[in-house]
């Protein structure tokens, strides 16, 4: 016999432990009858509509968590290096 293929990427009933793991910003949404992505396809409207007001609400005028920096001079040096050996392999060809 064959394996059964899964009607669903992720099985609804991990969805509460998903949803415990992960960091806030989060929501929790089950729409009935429809997989892990089947929402979209089932209801583009609606789906591209909650998923719009869930980024402006939490993630329009938030930070970003991660502080940019300027390389070293080191890693300048060697970011220059390698765009100098990429445009020689550039004009070679």
């Amino acid at each position: 016999m064959g394996a059964k293929i899964p009607s669903s990427i992720v099985d609804p009933r991990d969805a509460s432990l998903l949803y415990g793991a992960a960091g806030e910003p989060k929501e929790l949404w089950m729409e009935p009858d429809s997989n892990h992505c089947g929402v979209y396809f089932k209801d583009r409207i609606a789906y591209v509509k909650k998923v719009t007001a869930f980024f402006d609400l939490h993630l329009k005028h938030s930070h970003p968590r991660l502080q940019l920096v300027e390389p070293s001079t080191e890693q300048q040096a060697l970011l220059q290096d390698e765009r100098g050996e990429e445009q020689g392999l550039s004009e070679a060809r």
